[in-house]
């Protein structure tokens, strides 16, 4: 990958579980220091952010599979999907020198035009399945 590349893996990444830029500055963050553990509010104060706001996108990296928690509500960047893990180090520089494409993606029309519209469906069935 050159420095102008976005590779299609990357934006198919980002279009599907990017919800924010806060999301991957936690990321990036938790992923400097793997083995240092972090509350909501430390990573909150690291970022000038909200701790309920980075709460609520810590969820959404857990279900990436990259935290491990702990039983005080302690998380550290562990991935445990190799793949997940290589394309979020691909991401990771790719942002130090895109980072501009990188906010186009994640506030597309398109991708604001799918999450509207997957507002709408509801248990699972879309308009036009039998049954719904």
């Amino acid at each position: 990958m050159t420095g102008k590349d976005i590779t299609e893996e990357i934006k198919q990444f980002l279009f599907a579980h990017v919800e924010s830029v806060e999301q991957l500055e936690i990321m990036f963050l938790l992923r400097q220091d793997p083995e240092k553990w972090w509350s909501a509010r430390s990573i909150a104060d690291e970022l000038r952010a909200s701790a309920s706001s980075v709460s609520n996108r810590l969820n959404f990296i857990d279900k990436l599979k990259l935290l491990e928690k702990d039983n005080n509500n302690m998380v550290r960047y562990n991935p445990q999907d190799p793949e997940i893990q290589r394309v979020v180090d691909e991401l990771s520089e790719v942002y130090k020198v895109r980072k501009h494409r990188v906010f186009e993606i994640i506030f597309s029309p398109l991708k604001r035009a799918r999450n509207f519209a997957d507002a709408f469906v509801i248990s699972g069935k879309r308009n036009g399945d039998k049954d719904g």
